[in-house]
């Protein structure tokens, strides 16, 4: 079964070196066209995975969040995985267990 991965801003070459296994590992990648419709392309589309780079240009890590996690959210379920820098991890990190799954 095809799994579906949102990539948001995360457009790093550790994560270029990732995305062939991904594919192999059957997930339709997509990614946002527009940072302004990151908030309600989460809501409308069911994602199994959001790899979201930190910062995010045009949506806070928090509507992020709150739009994934939202009831009646069509991604509410979706693993959420977010990229930040060493210094951003601290704030990020707080979203640990608040909606966010994963940090590195």
């Amino acid at each position: 079964m095809v799994k579906r991965l949102l990539l948001l801003g995360a457009e790093t070459p550790a994560l270029q070196r990732v995305v062939p296994l991904l594919l192999r590992a059957d997930f339709e990648v997509h990614r946002a066209e527009r940072p302004d419709e990151v908030e309600s392309l989460v809501r409308d589309r069911h994602f199994d995975l959001i790899i979201a780079r930190h910062p995010l240009a045009g949506c806070s890590l928090e509507a992020l969040v709150a739009a994934v996690r939202a009831p009646g959210s069509a991604s509410h379920g979706a693993g959420l995985l977010v990229l930040a820098d060493a210094t951003a991890v601290g704030p990020v990190g707080a979203l640990l267990g608040r909606g966010v799954n994963r940090v590195v």
